[in-house]
């Protein structure tokens, strides 16, 4: 609400600080005082009617905001969709020799979440001992953790989230930590890794083949 009543106050005092022509008319929409628009994220056409005494002018402070279709009573301002990741403002003029007509825009943000960098899936390879995975996540809106396996603690950090994953050396475990922020979801999963030592079974089958070797070659040897 702040800055929507920055905007406008801005606007105020630019209409009232534009030379003023008794004799000139600027109307759009059928306003004299222009008008401010709430924008969804998506890709947006505006058509401006605009009625003039002479030869009017459309100026835009944002790149994302563009003025195209421009005839002498309408244009149309097309609006990209907003991926910045946070609210954004333009001002459009519309002015002729003698009078100027403000438009405010205020535009909200995509969807969207992005973990490590990633949309769609993190991957952690880890081995057996205890470890503190970082992850660092933005989103729009707010995001949240919505399922992690009991092995795995979530804390919250300034910048998301560390993943606490305890020590383990049995078999190979894998569990998944869901990232979700609206209808968004980015799954973490980790793989531990069990222990390489050499296990007993293992051994048993080395010694019984050593054993089978060595009778082999005393058969062998054997007058």
């Amino acid at each position: 609400m702040k800055k929507l009543l920055s905007i406008i106050f801005i606007l105020s005092l630019a209409s009232s600080a534009f030379a003023q022509n008794g004799n000139s008319i600027l109307k759009i929409n059928g306003s004299e005082d222009g008008f401010f628009a709430d924008l969804a994220c998506r890709d947006t056409v505006i058509t401006v009617n605009v009625e003039s005494s002479d030869n009017y002018f459309v100026t835009t402070t944002a790149q994302w905001c563009s003025v195209a279709n421009r005839t002498e009573s309408s244009f149309d301002l097309v609006i990209e969709m907003n991926e910045d990741g946070k609210q954004r403002d333009c001002i459009v003029r519309v002015s002729n020799s003698g009078k100027m007509a403000p438009i405010a825009l205020s535009q909200l943000p995509a969807p969207f979440l992005r973990v490590n960098h990633h949309k769609e899936a993190v991957t952690y390879n880890i081995d057996v001992d205890a470890v503190t995975l970082r992850l660092d996540i933005e989103s729009y809106p707010e995001f949240e953790i919505t399922s992690t396996p009991i092995w795995i603690t979530p804390v919250k950090t300034d910048s998301g989230y560390d993943l606490k994953v305890d020590s383990y050396n049995k078999k190979t475990r894998e569990g998944t930590v869901v990232v979700a922020s609206g209808d968004l979801q980015v799954p973490v999963t980790i793989v531990q890794k069990a222990s390489l030592t050499k296990s007993p079974s293992l051994l048993v089958k080395v010694g019984s083949l050593s054993a089978f070797i060595i009778w082999g070659l005393f058969a062998v040897l054997a007058p």
